[in-house]
């Protein structure tokens, strides 16, 4: 009686959220392997690009041989980061794609009824080619992505579990209209040093630098690319690998680049700067971010989703929202035996943003650091696409995804975001040039920065992170919260953030490490 019991209720639960997908507008089917079912969240790159490209996709002449009984119902969407995750993970769904904005990593070990990972492993969509073209998905995709895809599961092997479906950075935004204010001759700072030199020129001209909210710590991103600008690369890889010296250590909460990038934060956001409207901890986002629209500060770290997003707000005259570069960080001349000054490093920026490939009394190595850093970019993460093991329509669904690289998607994925872009190789300026016409002065900018960029690693990538529990700060979650503070007492200085770091890390003999490297199963 209690096993029927038992068998009935987990019915009825799969009932129930079968029923919970009908009501969010999801039609469950018969599990035809010719119908595709598509959950996709609904942030700032909207969703009108995969109805788009749903439709190209049916009017495909191969599509309609292969699949002559096609049936792609309108795509169901929400705003609940988790929700792919969590629905997978239940194995009652009829969903067959998932294009999410958080990243389901922590489950792919995971083994379902069929006695597989959850998550269907794509390398052979990776290895496919492109649907017309004469180029596979991995060599389409961009390089750096393309090497981080490939993860090693633990308890099931090394594969490729997710797409990455936006090549999506964030960056420091400006208003040109403001800074403009400064001078004809003034110019965009190459250094930290000078851009906390800007936010004193912008108030001596009554101006209020920064506009944000402290709900979403949007500005962390930025110091993120400061520390692996400081560090390198390679350092950065090595901190999400749990390595210091060759050696899995704690030592790695030490790196340089993570101090120096919080002091910048805490020179640009501490509460006594004046560089922001008190009011950053009590607006939302979209408060701050209509705030920007309209000039009540002249800078917001943001993503290039921006235009997208307030497309509905065009009445703003007083804005004309660009990207600049981010600056390198001043500490970064620590680094380099032949640069002694800002003002030198500031040279050898613009030399090295003018094409040059040295720069007088300045080594080539110290050259080749601060070459690395002027090009290191921070990219969104967790923008993944997954699908089910179990779903019956495996095989139509990867050849959607394939169907996503080509040069006819991409170009619908662009113009429908008001220019983002995928993860694909793909020059607008010569391969659609008319589209790159129709781009916005920002997204060129965000174009040009990409060219010859090199990405910041991205944690959610790595087993340390999504196995371990490894996070950049976890004794300190909001960097600008941290930072600006109402109350004084829940204030912290940067070194204060640093310290707590490591030793929350290394009290009671590495503790806390050693539980990362447990789970690791690496102790």
């Amino acid at each position: 009686i209690m096993k029927k019991s038992i068998k009935l209720l987990v019915v009825a639960l799969a009932a129930l959220q079968a029923t919970s997908l009908v009501a969010c507008g999801t039609k469950t089917k018969e599990n035809t392997p010719e119908t595709l079912e598509i959950y996709i969240g609904d942030y700032g790159y909207g969703t009108s690009w995969l109805d788009k490209i749903i439709t190209s996709f049916k009017e495909e002449a191969w599509v309609k041989e292969k699949y002559p009984n096609l049936i792609i119902p309108k795509p169901m969407t929400n705003s609940t980061r988790t929700y792919a995750e969590d629905t997978i993970n239940s194995e009652v769904t009829t969903i067959d794609l998932f294009i999410t904005t958080a990243s389901a990593a922590p489950s792919f070990n995971k083994r379902g009824n069929n006695g597989k990972s959850l998550y269907e492993e794509l390398t052979d969509l990776y290895e496919a080619t492109v649907p017309g073209e004469s180029v596979t998905f991995a060599e389409k995709m961009d390089d750096y992505m393309l090497s981080q895809y490939k993860m090693d599961v633990v308890g099931i092997g090394e594969g490729y579990y997710s797409v990455p479906w936006v090549k999506g950075y964030l960056g420091l935004l400006y208003n040109k209209k403001i800074t403009d204010k400064l001078g004809a001759a003034y110019k965009l700072p190459n250094t930290t040093d000078e851009l906390i030199q800007m936010c004193q020129d912008l108030k001596e001209i009554g101006e209020t630098p920064f506009v944000f909210n402290t709900g979403e710590d949007y500005n962390s991103t930025i110091a993120g690319t400061w520390w692996a600008q400081y560090q390198g690369i390679d350092g950065v890889t090595d901190y999400w690998n749990g390595i210091h010296d060759g050696e899995y250590s704690p030592e790695i909460f030490r790196q340089q680049g993570r101090l120096e990038s919080l002091k910048v934060m805490e020179a640009l956001f501490a509460a006594d700067t004046g560089n922001y409207d008190p009011k950053v901890n009590s607006w939302t986002f979209t408060q701050a971010q209509t705030q920007f629209l309209s000039g009540a500060g002249a800078m917001q770290v943001n993503g290039d989703w921006f235009e997208n997003e307030t497309a509905d707000k065009a009445q703003y005259a007083d804005t004309d929202i660009r990207f600049m570069k981010v600056p390198v960080v001043s500490a970064i001349k620590d680094r380099c035996d032949t640069i002694s000054d800002d003002a030198t490093l500031s040279a050898v920026i613009a030399a090295i943003d003018g094409g040059a490939t040295s720069y007088d009394g300045v080594t080539s190595e110290d050259f080749a650091i601060v070459k690395e850093a002027r090009q290191t970019v921070s990219l969104l993460s967790g923008h993944d696409i997954y699908i089910p093991s179990y779903s019956n329509s495996v095989a139509l669904a990867k050849d959607f995804l394939a169907y996503l690289a080509t040069d006819k998607s991409i170009q619908t994925f662009t113009r429908e975001t008001n220019g983002a872009i995928m993860p694909f190789e793909y020059n607008f300026e010569t391969q659609s040039p008319s589209l790159y016409a129709e781009l916005s002065d920002m997204q060129k900018e965000k174009l040009d920065i990409f060219k010859d960029a090199k990405i910041a690693p991205m944690a959610a990538l790595y087993k340390f992170s999504y196995y371990g529990g490894l996070s950049a700060y976890s004794q300190t979650k909001n960097l600008t919260k941290a930072f600006t503070a109402v109350n004084a007492s829940e204030r912290k200085t940067a070194q204060q953030i640093f310290d707590d770091e490591y030793n929350f890390y290394t009290a009671s003999n590495n503790e806390m490490f050693n539980q990362i490297l447990t789970k690791m199963e690496l102790k």
